[in-house]
């Protein structure tokens, strides 16, 4: 064998790194495993740090009602009966079959608990209702055109000619009469529908809770599933429970009756229904945005303050009670003239793939949208017409956003400085 020669001191700090880069590059951290239910963790993790630390004490944060496990102290605010929620299995009163989600399903108002899809409710009306019975399909036979003249046809050819006029005029007609039939029996079955049922579009799926609402025959805050809402007490909100059960609220008495007729939402509104201030945090508990009223001092610099906080006086130490302050409307609503000011140049961008919204931009430029797909139930989540068009994914920042919130769009406005 060759006498090795010892290395030097340049070529062992040489392999010391090559051997840093090698194991740089492998990695024990990363598990490859089947994805099951929303921030439900792999069994895997469990074991491991079983293994690591038997027979101590484990607490998880943040957890659910499918990651509680035997040894473990679970925290979160989706514990409960209540989160167990996955999917109402709600089934046609008619046909038995399970109504699906993206499925229409009416709920009817006179009868608790009564729920129907819509071919059954369709053809049940229908049946009731003869003399609207929908138009069927009658084939038109084509009049025969005869080649040769009227003075060259013989007796029998003519009789022919006008008998099959005859029958196409007769068949038209009868068309028509069905077709004016079955359209008032769709106006009069739309009618029915909408005195006698609640039009349910079963898009959610998964548990939504209407935040700012409690029930007024439970108590129950907030209301989940369901929210049935008087149309008659702008105060009287039910949840699914207590409308089937004809509940009526003692505090709600003598105003509020059973009678009243409700409106039933299945998406929650944001912020239920109250002014929400993106851009702004309050000063004193950190929330951003604000929801409801915003008080600005006008001797402090940019310092807002939320309801809350304003009345139970939480606020910073540079702030004093003798400050002028002020309710501020929600810059959304408001247009910025009103301010005195001229709306930013691109201040906005689509929240998936950046491109800036052209709200006071210049005309030439040409990275920019002419308007955006605002979310109504988000607090800030906007889409550019391409990634609307396209139903793009949010991006991981807003993870919070559902397929089932409602987009409203807004085109670009400009506002040009005098």
């Amino acid at each position: 064998e060759k006498h090795k020669q010892p290395l030097n001191q340049d070529q062992i700090k040489q392999n010391e790194l090559k051997e840093r880069i090698i194991w740089s590059k492998l990695t024990s951290d990363v598990i490859f495993v089947e994805t099951r239910e929303k921030s439900r963790k792999p069994d895997l993790i469990y074991e491991l740090i079983e293994a690591c630390f038997p027979g101590s004490h484990k607490i998880e944060i943040f957890a659910r009602n499918h990651n509680l496990r035997k040894g473990w102290f679970g925290l979160g605010n989706q514990l409960g009966e209540y989160y167990d929620w996955g999917k109402d299995r709600i089934n046609c009163d008619s046909c038995s079959d399970v109504i699906s989600t993206g499925n229409i399903r009416y709920k009817s108002r006179k009868t608790s608990d009564q729920d129907f899809c819509e071919k059954c409710l369709r053809k049940k009306w229908f049946e009731s209702h003869p003399e609207f019975t929908p138009p069927r399909t009658i084939t038109v036979q084509p009049v025969k055109r005869q080649i040769k003249l009227e003075d060259d046809m013989d007796d029998e050819q003519q009789q022919e000619q006008e008998l099959l006029q005859q029958q196409q005029q007769q068949q038209q007609q009868q068309q028509q009469q069905m077709e004016r039939a079955g359209d008032e029996g769709e106006e009069q079955f739309q009618e029915y529908l909408k005195e006698d049922f609640f039009r349910i579009d079963n898009i959610i799926t998964e548990m939504v809770f209407h935040q700012y609402f409690s029930c007024d025959g439970c108590g129950t805050k907030p209301i989940w599933g369901l929210r049935f809402h008087c149309q008659e007490c702008d105060d009287c909100d039910l949840c699914e429970l207590c409308y089937d059960s004809k509940l009526e609220p003692k505090h709600l008495a003598p105003r509020h009756s059973n009678e009243h007729r409700f409106e039933v939402i299945e998406v929650p509104v944001l912020a239920g229904g109250m002014q929400v201030h993106r851009q702004h945090r309050c000063a004193g508990c950190l929330t951003m945005p604000i929801v409801g009223y915003r008080f600005h001092c006008f001797e402090c610099k940019k310092m807002d303050l939320c309801q809350k906080c304003f009345f139970l006086e939480k606020q910073p130490r540079n702030h004093l009670k003798t400050h002028d302050m002020d309710v501020r409307e929600p810059e959304d609503e408001v247009p910025s003239a009103l301010y005195g000011e001229v709306a930013p140049k691109c201040a906005l961008k689509c929240d998936v793939c950046g491109i800036k919204f052209d709200e006071g931009g210049d005309e030439n430029e040409d990275d920019v949208c002419t308007g955006r797909w605002k979310c109504l139930g988000c607090y800030v989540y906007n889409l550019c017409i391409k990634c609307y068009e396209a139903k793009a994914p949010p991006p991981m920042s807003h993870i919070s956003h559902r397929p089932s919130h409602q987009f409203v769009f807004q085109p670009s406005t400009r506002v040009v400085a005098e």
